[in-house]
């Protein structure tokens, strides 16, 4: 999720025709769907609640994401499913198809 709100800071002036590469993602729908489905009475609820949270925000950030590079296989095809028309979702073990420039 740092990586996804870090990406919300760029500008789109600045962005351009630049695409935008999200590496190494992890989405946390995952991790609140395991305490939904999981976790006690409590944790449901609270879980239920953050995961609106997450869904919101992430659908929203990803609007600007060109590829998604994610961590795993499981977080891969969790993401095709969310993924918008011209993005591309890949896994790790794909990711020698692009060059990352570190700017940090």
């Amino acid at each position: 999720m740092n990586f996804l709100l870090l990406a919300d800071t760029l500008s789109p002036a600045l962005v351009r025709n630049t695409p935008v590469i999200l590496d190494q993602y992890e989405s946390e729908e995952l991790l609140w769907q395991e305490y939904v489905w999981n976790g006690s009475f409590l944790q449901k609820v609270f879980a239920s609640l953050n995961l609106k949270k997450v869904e919101g925000l992430q659908k929203r950030l990803l609007k600007n994401m060109d590829v998604v590079l994610c961590v795993s296989e499981i977080e891969t095809n969790f993401m095709k499913s969310r993924a918008f028309d011209g993005m591309e979702v890949l896994d790790g073990a794909q990711r020698g198809k692009y060059w990352i420039l570190s700017l940090c």
